[in-house]
């Protein structure tokens, strides 16, 4: 089991670059959150490159389950979303399934992974158009 003390240790040896992209990595996930209602976040995350920020908002204001991938204003920040029936029915299975509440974290959280990974995918498959050709038209 990696615990904490293993991660800083781990931390500890990686060469000062690979320290200073970690800590920056951190820092932009944690200014991230601050930025948006926190009931409008679902979660922010990292595929190790990027900032992964995701959102839930009504089916009828995204129009699909989702992910909706959002245009970014920053190229290491990926948005998108995830409609509340999706989020709320996959709440609602992981609750009925598992009556332990160790065992519904560690779906939920494998879910939340699952859905950031989703995320990535869509996102790297059909990149949004970013700002500049948005207001262009």
């Amino acid at each position: 089991m990696f615990d904490d003390d293993d991660f800083i240790n781990f931390i500890g040896r990686l060469p000062e670059q690979q320290r200073d992209y970690i800590s920056d990595m951190f820092e932009a996930m944690a200014s991230s959150a601050d930025e948006v209602a926190p009931t409008d976040l679902l979660f922010v995350g990292s595929d190790g490159e990027r900032v992964v920020k995701c959102f839930h908002y009504p089916i009828e204001v995204l129009g699909k389950n989702g992910p909706v991938i959002i245009p970014s204003a920053n190229k290491n920040i990926i948005l998108a979303a995830f409609s509340d029936e999706f989020i709320q029915t996959r709440a609602d299975d992981i609750q009925d399934i598992f009556a332990d509440m160790d065992m519904a974290n560690d779906a939920w959280n494998q879910f939340m992974q699952e859905c950031a990974v989703e995320i990535v995918d869509a996102h790297d498959t059909t990149p949004p158009e970013n700002f500049e050709v948005l207001f262009d038209q």
